[in-house]
């Protein structure tokens, strides 16, 4: 069997400029936060490097509604 892993998929849009546009847990991952901690990673990455980000996922432009610290990252969002 194939073992599913939690990911975010990231689109470079420009060099300073990412595109946030896909995440997905596996189903029995879902309940321990793991979407969260995953967002959180990639959000923080943006951070380190300097970047921007454009929220094309639903899940993590909800999260960084709900998480105002990260606002300064956004370039815009597609929720």
């Amino acid at each position: 069997a194939a073992e599913l892993v939690p990911i975010t998929l990231i689109a470079k849009i420009k060099p300073n400029i990412l595109d946030l546009t896909h995440t997905e847990v596996p189903e029995e991952l879902s309940e321990n936060g793991v979407a969260s901690k995953l967002v959180v990673g990639s959000l923080q990455y943006v951070k380190d490097n300097h970047l921007k980000l454009i929220a094309s996922c639903p899940f993590i432009a909800k999260y960084i509604s709900k998480h105002f610290e990260w606002n300064d990252l956004i370039v815009k969002s597609n929720s």
